[in-house]
């Protein structure tokens, strides 16, 4: 009887490090402009922290932990050609995959950001900001990753994130921000 209740306490133990852990990030990267990010609309800019620095409003359109993109990626998308192949490629892991979200391009453009594949769980990426700097957009990138002291699952994933945002011919800079999480 004993073991059943040992089991239950180490699982607690395990789940209450890892949400510590996901809040405990350190940032070892490229310091990026405040952002405020809300899980179902996607990233917004917070112009109180930069008064040169006009928002972009972005709607998230599938994140995910899992996909079938195996590479690195920095994507701007414009048309559904590109859409439909980038969306068959992120879903190709699911069964059934989740029909192609509609956009329409007369209106908005996507901004994919993929990780590539990794060789356990823990790792994420986010599009935390999307804002007009000048003559651009500049797409703030966060990459997290587990730090050694981390509980992850041993499986690989290939972490992506997807937003739109209203049509735009101005040029995209992506700036990259990475995190480890000190799970300490």
């Amino acid at each position: 009887m004993r073991h059943p209740l040992v089991f239950t306490l180490l699982l607690v133990i395990i789940v209450t490090i890892g949400t510590a852990c996901r809040s405990e990030a350190t940032g070892q990267g490229h310091a990026t402009t405040d952002a405020t990010t809300d899980p179902t609309t996607g990233p917004t800019a917070d112009p109180t922290t930069d008064p040169t620095m006009q928002s972009v409003t972005a709607q998230r359109v599938h994140k995910a932990p899992m996909s079938g993109i195996q590479d690195a990626r920095r994507v701007v998308i414009r048309d559904p050609t590109a859409w439909s192949t980038l969306w068959a490629e992120a879903v190709t892991n699911m069964a059934p995959p989740p029909e192609l979200p509609p956009v329409d391009f007369s209106e908005a453009m996507l901004i994919a950001v993929a990780m590539g594949t990794r060789a356990s769980g823990g790792h994420e990426i986010s599009i935390d900001d999307v804002h007009r700097s000048g003559e651009a957009l500049v797409v703030a990138v966060r990459e997290v990753a587990p730090g050694p002291l981390c509980f992850t699952t041993q499986a690989f994933t290939a972490p992506v994130d997807i937003v739109q945002i209203p049509k735009s011919d101005e040029p995209i800079r992506f700036e990259e921000e990475a995190d480890t999480l000190n799970c300490n």
